[in-house]
């Protein structure tokens, strides 16, 4: 469940520092239904949500987390900001065609569907992509309590929290 979004002293309004639960019906109760004049938003949803759908369609994923500033008050944001977890295993087990074919969707993430999205694929330290793994890991867990202003810059002393969805 996600709950309501706080003042911080900041324009946007914010989650509550910590991460929230919440279903995709959830997510888009709370955050798109409830803002059903920023049709931005409801673009920005459906665009996701095809993504994620397409991603699914290749490699099962573990965990998706929605941060930035879809998941605050901001009326209009750019994008939807979204770290998606999948194990590095699913990918490696792909065809060739369809590690192309994937990379091809995962080149698109921006351009097509407006999602700033980060792959974080866990695995075995000995795994080529450990290093990967572990860097996307960092920037979801740590950079993104962080909160950053609408000229992108980092406000020292607000932190705020961000969605895991339940899939």
């Amino acid at each position: 469940m996600i709950p309501d979004l706080i003042d911080a002293g900041q324009k946007d309004l914010l989650l509550p520092v910590g991460i929230h639960q919440a279903t995709l019906a959830e997510v888009e109760a709370a955050l798109v239904q409830t803002q059903p004049t920023y049709q931005r938003r409801v673009e920005l949803w459906g665009l996701f949500n095809q993504f994620l759908t397409l991603v699914k369609g290749y490699v099962p994923v573990d965990h998706v987390f929605l941060d930035g500033s879809f998941v605050t008050s901001r009326p209009a944001p750019k994008d939807t900001d979204v770290s998606i977890w999948v194990d590095a295993e699913g990918i490696d087990a792909l065809t060739p065609a369809q590690q192309q074919a994937f990379g091809l969707l995962w080149s698109q993430r921006m351009s097509r569907f407006h999602c700033d999205a980060y792959l974080v694929t866990p695995c075995a330290p000995a795994h080529p992509e450990h290093k990967t793994y572990l860097h996307w890991k960092n920037a979801t867990e740590t950079s993104w309590p962080a909160y950053k202003n609408r000229a992108k810059l980092i406000v020292a002393g607000v932190t705020k929290g961000y969605i895991e969805v339940m899939t």
